[in-house]
């Protein structure tokens, strides 16, 4: 309600966070496009879901 009082014809938008690793797995096997390294490769598999939970 603040908001709306101190700039009442301000657009509210919600923004959230993108996912920190990709819900498969197999990707991160793979370097993304113009790079060498591999994302999230010294990560276990059964670690991910922790991660990504702990983003939202």
């Amino acid at each position: 309600m603040r908001m709306r009082y101190l700039s009442p014809y301000a657009e509210r938008v919600l923004v959230g966070y993108p996912r920190l690793a990709s819900e498969d797995t197999t990707k991160r096997l793979k370097a993304s496009p113009g790079q060498t390294d591999l994302p999230f490769v010294d990560i276990p598999n059964d670690a991910l879901p922790l991660l990504d939970q702990s983003a939202k």
